[in-house]
């Protein structure tokens, strides 16, 4: 299956979360519950509750809770979108198809052009001239060549080329 993260996303919360929560710690079904022992704290009775019909986790000992994405950025302090990652590899998904490289607009492309263009236009009017104007902010700004060089910083004079 191919998609976007917002596509993943609901995927995952279409899952039941103790399915989703039972790949990383031990779950327990007792009548229409799932319990679990909390990993957030030094439990030793099940305090986490997880209800697939709301789609949540809560844990009365720490008042914490959430959806699964939540747990296992908490459970193994992941940011969101390593989380995703990390639940795709458990469940067998390949996350990668999710993240593939989008297709930019033309416009875009043009756009992105435009200002590469426009970018060496400036940068080599000062290295062709003595630009007395672009040295003296460098020399006031306390910027050396080698970082204009870097940067690709220019000049854009009154009379531009460009406009």
């Amino acid at each position: 299956m191919t998609g976007t993260l917002e596509d993943l996303v609901n995927r995952i919360k279409d899952l039941p979360v103790s399915e989703v929560m039972s790949r990383y710690i031990h779950t327990v079904r007792k009548g229409t519950q799932t319990l679990a022992v909390c990993p957030f704290h030094d439990d030793h009775s099940p305090s986490l509750n997880i209800n697939d019909t709301r789609g949540m986790w809560y844990c009365f000992v720490d008042r914490m809770g959430g959806d699964a994405i939540r747990f296992v950025m908490l459970y193994k302090n992941l940011e969101f979108k390593n989380a995703l990652e990390d639940i795709c590899d458990k469940l067998g998904w390949d996350y990668s198809s999710y993240v593939a490289s989008k297709k930019s607009s033309p416009k875009f492309e043009m756009g992105k052009r435009v200002l590469q263009g426009s970018s060496r236009l400036y940068r080599k009017v000062v290295e062709d001239n003595k630009c007395t104007p672009f040295n003296e902010f460098l020399k006031n700004r306390g910027l050396s060549e080698e970082l204009a060089t870097t940067y690709q910083l220019g000049y854009a004079p009154e009379q531009s080329a460009l406009v």
